[in-house]
């Protein structure tokens, strides 16, 4: 994590997609009974894990934007150094990174406000949808964001106003954080109980 990052938005991008590929191409087909098959009662489901990321990519992308913006507007542009994450970046970093065997490093607490609901009766192809569409202005935010100083640029986090992020560190935490859940919901997919039946891959 101390390693200097500096082609930062381009390495999420690529990411990103690929994360997106495998929803569409795991998550996207799948009937709503398969979407809310839970492995065991305790676990979440394909679909509570991309819940979780809507209801995150909700509330976070707002405040990126307002950023964004004011960087543009006050022309706070990149200038060409490594992007270097902050303290608060690399703790919050280290706490959701997965591992390079796709294993969890840490497990932590899910704050109320992300929690996923139990039952999503009749919505959970509209959550995948909704995945979709939340991923692609976070696309869009990497874009633009390539052109600003990710480290001038300060996004306050919504669950804990106080405290602000580096752009940088942000965008890494989102795009991490959706690799995490992605990843959990192919476990999912892959236990040996899961349910073929609706549209299944042939």
């Amino acid at each position: 994590m101390d390693k200097e990052h500096p082609n930062i938005t381009d390495d999420l991008s690529k990411l990103l997609k690929r994360l997106n590929e495998i929803s569409a191409r795991d998550f996207a087909v799948l009937a709503d009974a398969q979407l809310q098959w839970k492995p065991r009662p305790e676990s979440w489901s394909i679909v509570e894990c991309l819940q979780h990321l809507v209801l995150q990519l909700e509330i976070y992308l707002p405040k990126i934007e307002q950023a964004v913006h004011k960087a543009q507007t006050f022309n706070i542009t990149a200038d060409g150094t490594a992007f270097r994450s902050g303290f608060l970046g690399k703790y919050l970093l280290s706490s959701i990174r997965i591992k390079d065997d796709n294993s969890i490093q840490r497990f932590s607490k899910c704050p109320n406000k992300l929690r996923p609901e139990s039952t999503i009766e009749g919505a959970a192809s509209l959550v995948v949808e909704n995945y979709f569409q939340y991923s692609a202005q976070l696309l869009n935010l990497l874009s633009v964001s390539k052109a600003l100083h990710l480290e001038q640029i300060k996004v306050t986090l919504p669950l804990v106003p106080l405290f602000r992020l580096k752009l940088g560190d942000m965008l890494q935490y989102l795009v991490y954080h959706i690799e995490r859940h992605i990843v959990q919901a192919q476990k999912v997919h892959c236990e040996v109980g899961f349910p073929r039946i609706g549209n299944l891959m042939i």
